[in-house]
């Protein structure tokens, strides 16, 4: 009841999404509210707040962001598990795939059991993830190997690595680099959707539940246009391979919406998470949602 609930007001919103990039419409006269706002960094999990802002998602619901330190911030932008509560997704599956240098349809994670494990040192904060996923496959990791990424790039032109652990957006520069190159495992294939980057706020307002309507304007944006579409309205700062890779692979959720079922599998992966009662605020994201029901 509840699920389909959700699905009635997230297609609501579909009404006040624009369909392409356009010209913005001017700036009121009225000064929006501020919000104060933190990003840990420009990572793929803040393509949806570069898009909110690029179409005017924010303007639109009458907010002025100001990006500032994390002290002075009334909302933060980081990986999940880093600050609580936690007010919404902004991304649900790792940023982590294994490449390799040309098809293998007879690959498997068990064959890696006692290898190296070579991975970039973008995803290091992502090891002990990468360890249990292997564990599940009948994988024994062996000894880490971490690689930075300009030999990693040096490596691969002369096809000196076998595979390596990398973020979408490196999988898709390897991929400029030798077209045969491949993605040979998926990480959120085995954890399912997991909160990875998320939204948290300790004193929710109404400007919160602008800033989460505003983000998922931006997430519907995302999963209804063409990758070639965003990348243009984002002015060339993400490439089409990454965004189709990340789509394909449903990175970014439907809303930011911070479901209990996607919280507590995360508890699978990390034992030392909070329960969802005392870490998860869902009020934020139910106003964001009645917002667009208004339309």
């Amino acid at each position: 009841m509840l699920r389909s609930q959700l699905k009635r007001l997230i297609l609501m919103s579909l009404l006040i999404v624009v369909t392409g990039c356009g010209t913005a419409p001017p700036p009121s006269k009225v000064a929006s509210p501020v919000l104060t706002v933190y990003a840990a960094h420009q990572a793929l999990g803040m393509l949806p707040v570069r898009l909110a802002d690029a179409l005017g998602f924010f303007r639109d619901n009458h907010l002025a962001i100001r990006w500032v330190s994390a002290p002075e911030a009334m909302v933060r932008i980081e990986p999940a598990g880093t600050i609580w509560p936690i007010v919404g997704y902004l991304a649900v599956r790792p940023d982590v795939v294994l490449v390799g240098p040309a098809p293998d349809p007879q690959f498997r994670l068990r064959h890696l059991t006692h290898l190296p494990l070579l991975i970039a040192a973008s995803v290091k904060p992502s090891e002990s993830l990468i360890v249990h996923v292997l564990a599940l496959h009948h994988a024994v990791a062996s000894t880490p190997v971490t690689i930075a990424w300009p030999q990693i790039e040096r490596a691969w032109a002369r096809h000196g690595l076998p595979w390596v652990w990398v973020t979408l957006p490196e999988a898709s520069q390897l991929k400029a680099i030798d077209p045969h190159t491949v993605v040979l495992s998926w990480l959120g294939a085995s954890t399912g959707p997991i909160p990875t980057w998320t939204v948290s706020a300790r004193n929710a307002n109404p400007l919160v539940s602008r800033f989460l309507n505003s983000l998922n304007l931006a997430l519907w944006y995302l999963h209804t246009n063409s990758p070639e579409n965003i990348v243009q309205c984002l002015s060339g700062t993400a490439s089409v391979g990454t965004i189709r890779l990340a789509l394909r692979y449903a990175y970014w959720p439907p809303t930011t919406f911070p479901d209990l079922s996607t919280y507590n599998r995360a508890h699978t992966w990390t034992s030392d998470w909070r329960p969802y009662s005392i870490a998860v605020d869902p009020l934020p994201a139910y106003q964001a949602l009645a917002i667009s029901a208004r339309y």
